[in-house]
C-alpha cells in the first residue's frame, strides 16, 4: 500500500495529462485516472525502477482511453465541452501549440505528446504504444509536416517571428514552435521572469549568509527548453566550421575554457539566447551580429 501511495503521489499528474491528451475533455480524463490507478492496485507485477512504473502506467492510460473512444457508448454521446477544458499542472498545456496538438488524430497526438511533451525517447515510445522504432518516427515526421505548415501560417506575419527567425539559428519551423510555446514575449516584466517562465533559472539555497545556485529548476515551459536546447546546439555546430563570431559559440567557448561542464556551457548559452531575445523583442528589432 505503501508504494502504491508513493507511485500515485509521483505520477498522478503525469497520467492525468496523458488522459486529458487522450480523451480531450476533464470528465473522461478524471474517470481514465481513476481506472489506471485501481489497474496499479490490482497489480501484481513487480517494477523494476520507477521509469519502468511510469512507462507502464502510461501504456495502461494510453489503453484506458482507447477503449473509451472505441466503445459504442461513447460514440453515440457528443461532449460539448471537449475544447473549452482548460488543462492544468503546466503552461505547455495552455499554449497554441498544445491546442493544436489536441486537433490532431490519435494515431499522431500520442506519439507528438509522448515525445515532446513527456520526453520519452522514440525507443520508449514504440515500448509503450506497442509499435515499433520506424512506425514512431514515421508518425513523428508525418506529424510534424502537418504543424509545420500549420503554425508558420499562423505566426508569419507577426512582428516577433521575424524577430526571432533573424536569429541564426532559428529556422522558419523553430521559431513558430518557440512562439507557439512561449506566447508573446514581451508580455514579462524582465528578462530574468522570461527566464524562469523557460525554466532555465538555476535554483537557489541558502544557509545563513551564503546562497547556492544549483541546477536549473525545469520548471514551466518544458517543451520551450527543448527547441532552445536544439537551437543552441544547431548554433554551436555550424559555428564551428563557418562563422565563428556568433556570441552564443564565443560564449559557449569561454564556458568551455572555464572548465565548465558541456552540459552546463549549453544551459548557459540557453540563458544567454534567452536574454537576447526578450531584448530584441522589447526592443522590437532584428538581430545583427555586431
Amino acid at each position: 500500500i505503501q508504494e502504491y501511495k508513493r507511485l500515485t503521489d509521483l505520477y498522478i499528474d503525469t497520467v492525468y495529462r496523458v488522459a486529458l491528451n487522450g480523451c480531450k475533455n476533464k470528465y473522461d480524463a478524471d474517470d481514465m485516472v481513476q481506472e489506471t490507478f485501481i489497474k496499479l492496485l490490482k497489480c501484481k507485477k513487480t517494477f523494476t525502477n520507477d521509469e519502468h512504473a511510469r512507462n507502464w502506467l502510461i501504456r495502461v492510460t494510453i489503453n484506458e482511453c482507447n477503449s473509451l473512444w472505441n466503445s459504442s457508448w461513447h460514440k453515440k454521446v457528443i461532449f460539448t465541452d471537449e475544447q473549452n477544458d482548460e488543462p492544468v499542472f503546466t503552461t505547455s498545456e495552455k499554449s497554441e501549440l498544445y491546442e493544436l496538438v489536441m486537433k490532431m488524430t490519435p494515431k499522431y497526438r500520442q506519439v507528438i505528446y509522448l515525445y515532446y511533451f513527456e520526453e520519452f525517447s522514440v525507443k520508449e515510445v514504440a515500448d509503450i504504444l506497442k509499435i515499433s522504432e520506424t512506425a514512431v518516427q514515421t508518425r513523428l515526421q508525418r506529424a510534424r509536416n502537418k504543424l509545420k505548415e500549420q503554425l508558420i501560417n499562423n505566426l508569419k506575419d507577426t512582428n516577433q517571428f521575424k524577430i526571432i527567425n533573424s536569429i541564426p539559428g532559428f529556422g522558419e519551423f523553430s521559431t513558430a514552435l518557440f512562439l507557439a510555446e512561449v506566447g508573446d514575449i514581451t508580455r514579462f516584466d524582465d528578462k530574468y521572469q522570461f527566464i524562469s517562465f523557460i525554466g532555465i533559472d538555476s535554483v537557489t539555497s541558502q544557509s545563513g549568509v551564503s546562497a547556492y545556485h544549483g541546477p536549473i529548476s525545469k520548471t514551466g515551459c518544458k517543451f520551450g527548453r527543448t527547441i532552445l536546447f536544439n537551437v543552441v546546439t544547431t548554433i554551436i555546430q555550424i559555428s564551428a566550421h563557418a562563422d565563428k563570431t556568433n556570441p552564443i559559440y564565443l560564449f559557449f567557448r569561454k564556458k568551455q575554457s572555464e572548465g565548465k561542464h558541456h552540459y552546463k556551457c549549453i544551459i548557459a548559452c540557453e540563458t544567454k539566447l534567452c536574454k537576447i531575445i526578450y531584448k530584441l523583442c522589447t526592443s522590437d528589432c532584428l538581430y545583427e551580429n555586431k
